[in-house]
């Protein structure tokens, strides 16, 4: 038998599927927001999109550390 992602999951595979998601989509949205990097993030116009991005943060990290606290 192939040894493959899905006959061979380890415990770490979903958590870096989900990590590389979240990185990938908060560039897009950084990208977004800033017209391409046009202009500064650091705005004030930018402030909830900043938050929205410290909560997902957030919410990984609190999926990551679940995942570990039961999956050990």
């Amino acid at each position: 038998m192939k040894n493959t992602y899905s006959t061979n999951n380890t415990s770490r595979n979903p958590i870096i599927l989900l990590i590389l998601v979240w990185f990938v989509l908060n560039v897009l949205l950084l990208l977004s927001a800033t017209n391409f990097l046009a202009e500064s993030f650091f705005q004030k116009e930018h402030l909830m999109v900043c938050f929205i991005m410290i909560g997902s943060a957030l919410a990984t990290l609190k999926v990551c550390l679940d995942h570990y606290k039961y999956n050990g």
